[in-house]
């Protein structure tokens, strides 16, 4: 077991507990230097460098390295589940927002952090997968999910959080999503329980600021699939046959 720092200064009234005790934990991540905890409505970070410590040293002054306990200000309920790293942000994923907490130039401290709404999309709670300088993400429909990609326009800076299964609307089954990306094969793995046999791949090519190639295709591997990941440039299956688990 963890052992957490104890609170030293204050009481339960000048200086609560941070808010994931007794909350639900969406997410466990790590964003500049400090471990990070997501609740449905809060982002909590640890006090910098020390990562079992989410208690503030002074109650007179609020230090640089303190914890970070923040939530939306979206007039939506957000309800976050997973986090990604994007151009060193840390973005917060949502049922129907996305955010990013960042402190603009300043640097990254309790009095300088703040939540921004970035994109307003419906996403499943399945993690994102970073490829590059964008993150993929599962958007979810009636019978069937989306896979948008967020990047940012080069040219006017602008946030896209584009939908690649545009041109193939019922092409991957609603269901529990899993999926994986091959950054050095321009490569996106995707896997849905509606097919469990079934491993989609998307492969996409970026020249210059257009996207040359955008392409969906389909492995069946004729047993169900229990977890994907990559390794590298390796794929590593677990897949229920006949004889076990292989």
């Amino acid at each position: 077991p963890i052992e957490w720092t104890a609170r030293m200064v204050g009481d339960n009234e000048s200086h609560p507990a941070p808010s994931f005790v007794g909350a639900g934990i969406q997410n466990v991540f790590f964003h500049r230097n400090r471990l990070g905890l997501l609740t449905k409505h809060n982002a909590i970070l640890s006090k910098t460098g020390s990562y079992y410590n989410f208690f503030r040293r002074s109650m007179l002054v609020l230090l640089d390295d303190d914890p970070i306990d923040l939530g939306s200000l979206s007039k939506r309920v957000v309800d976050f589940h997973s986090t990604a790293t994007h151009n060193k942000k840390l973005m917060a994923l949502g049922t129907q927002e996305q955010l990013f907490l960042d402190s603009g130039n300043a640097p990254f401290t309790a009095k300088t952090a703040a939540f921004t709404q970035e994109s307003q999309c419906l996403t499943a709670p399945t993690d994102p997968c970073m490829a590059g300088s964008t993150v993929f993400f599962v958007s979810p429909r009636k019978d069937y999910v989306d896979i948008r990609e967020y990047y940012i326009q080069p040219d006017t800076q602008s946030e896209e959080a584009a939908n690649v299964t545009l041109h193939v609307p019922k092409y991957i089954k609603a269901g529990t999503i899993s999926i994986a990306n091959c950054d050095s094969k321009d490569l996106l793995l995707v896997h849905t329980s509606a097919e469990p046999s079934q491993l989609i791949y998307h492969r996409y090519f970026w020249s210059g600021t257009e996207k040359a190639q955008n392409s969906w295709s389909t492995w069946d591997f004729g047993a169900p699939i229990w977890g994907l990941g990559i390794v590298g440039t390796t794929l590593h299956l677990l897949v229920l046959r006949a004889d076990g688990v292989c």
